[in-house]
């Protein structure tokens, strides 16, 4: 077998220029070191300046884009971009001295009619009253004032009310664990029932002859309104008891968990939440049966800093149609959102600020339209951040930067209650413990206005931190 050959010996290098050997490559050896050198030198010639102008269209969501853009000195003008684009309409939000009514007593709820700019406020001393916010075109003349009051429907505060889709029927529910239903067309009572400690109340979506309620004691209540007669108009229909009772837990300890808020979510589904824990669950009323107990349909995961420290209640509860979402603000200070088709794959969204201060079960949230006419909800608002009421963007799978939360302030002098949205008219109401209802409109002119005006301790408006004195 014969060996294999040899290698061949290597020729050295006197022939290569000894300035190569220790001199790094040229710009133009690498096509992409050429590139980048040139836009580097572009910009610091300033021949090739880094801001967007209004006309930029938002680029793609990935992380090595945007760390592309923030190396080449984008980073500050994005994030006025998305700052500037994404709070534009919220910080054009404004209330006039003259924009609000003075109540009573402590207002304890607010909601809005769907076909006229009214909204029905329930205080402490349990009234019902119900305001109109009378803003004509040119925002001119106060034709703002009480329409409607029903005196001492409960003899305690009113915990909650709910209108009807037709704006005919409302009903209330008070601290003396009753039930009360009036005709506003008519102006009648038409009955009463006699119910649970109730926490909230919702009509049903589309049958107005349904009711929801749930209690303190984690009953969850489905009244039918259907019936002729005045004793039976309040037949309960079905009854979920104890529903947020975990058969699983400490079995020696019996304590009755209350539901705290509710929310539908279709014709046939709504989901609750209690004070115990960061728990929503989800009912289906097609399997629910009455005298018999029906499991949940699906239910959240508790949040990993809750099972690292201790759990946290929820405080309110709403769905949002746009994205089809629950809403849910927390105790920890901070507000969920949940997909209602997948309850149990978690949270996908959490907004919170330094200024969240929850203590108690009365703070609200809701989803706002900034646009007048639309139902797409840009933005979150929620209570608990003392005289301010905040407003979050809501976040979108094309933004990849989250914009500020908006502050509304001085508008009230003491703890904001509630802030929703009007139906028909798209604008602003909040009530705060300052016995006060506050109207609220999107308007550039007026909030320049009310900023340069001398006598604007009476007035609000949109800001970009909070204002606690």
């Amino acid at each position: 077998m014969s060996s294999p050959p040899a290698p061949l010996p290597r020729e050295p290098l006197n022939d290569v220029p000894p300035n190569v050997l220790h001199t790094p490559p040229t710009p133009d050896s690498s096509p992409s070191f050429k590139r980048t050198k040139t836009l580097t030198n572009l910009i610091s010639e300033e021949k090739l300046v880094p801001s967007l102008d209004d006309n930029f269209n938002k680029p793609s969501s990935s992380i090595s884009s945007l760390r592309l853009f923030s190396q080449l000195g984008y980073h500050k003008s994005i994030t006025e971009f998305y700052t500037r684009h994404t709070r534009g309409e919220a910080l054009l939000i404004a209330s006039s001295e003259n924009c609000y009514e003075q109540t009573n007593s402590t207002p304890f709820c607010i909601r809005s009619f769907g076909h006229s700019s009214k909204v029905a406020v329930g205080n402490e001393e349990g009234d019902v009253l119900i305001f109109d916010s009378g803003f004509t075109s040119s925002e001119a003349g106060r034709l703002r004032g009480l329409r409607q009051c029903i005196r001492k429907p409960h003899s305690t505060a009113v915990k909650d009310l709910s209108i009807s889709r037709s704006d005919n029927v409302l009903v209330s529910i008070g601290g003396d664990c009753r039930l009360q239903l009036f005709d506003l067309n008519r102006k009648q009572h038409l009955g009463t029932s006699q119910t649970g400690s109730c926490n909230k109340v919702q009509f049903h979506p589309h049958t107005p002859d349904r009711l929801l309620t749930c209690d303190r004691l984690g009953t969850l209540t489905i009244h039918d309104l259907r019936c002729s007669s005045q004793d039976a108009a309040h037949i309960t229909q079905n009854e979920i008891p104890s529903s947020h009772y975990d058969k699983t837990g400490k079995l020696l300890q019996k304590t009755r968990t209350g539901v705290t808020s509710i929310a539908w979510c279709d014709d046939t589904r709504f989901a609750s939440c209690c004070e115990t824990n960061s728990e929503i669950r989800l009912w289906d009323t097609r399997y629910l049966k009455k005298n018999v107990i029906a499991p949940f349909v699906q239910k959240s995961s508790i949040p990993r800093s809750h099972k690292r420290l201790r759990d946290f209640g929820m405080v309110s509860l709403t769905f949002d149609s746009q994205d089809n979402k629950f809403w849910a603000l927390c105790k920890d200070g901070h507000v969920y959102s949940y997909y209602a088709e997948n309850l149990d794959a978690g949270i996908c969204d959490d907004l919170t600020c330094p200024e969240m201060d929850i203590k108690d079960f009365y703070p609200n949230v809701s989803v706002i339209n900034p646009i007048e006419g639309s139902n797409e909800g840009s933005y979150i608002a929620a209570t608990g951040t003392g005289k301010s009421a905040v407003l979050f963007p809501k976040p979108s799978r094309n933004q990849s930067i989250l914009a500020p939360p908006v502050f509304l302030n001085n508008g009230h002098c003491d703890n904001v209650g509630a802030l929703i949205q009007q139906k028909y008219s798209g604008r602003l109401a909040s009530i705060a413990d300052d016995c006060t209802v506050r109207f609220w409109s999107f308007n550039e002119q007026l909030i320049e206005d009310v900023k340069g005006s001398t006598a604007n301790m009476f007035s609000g408006w949109a800001e970009e931190s909070s204002s606690q004195t």
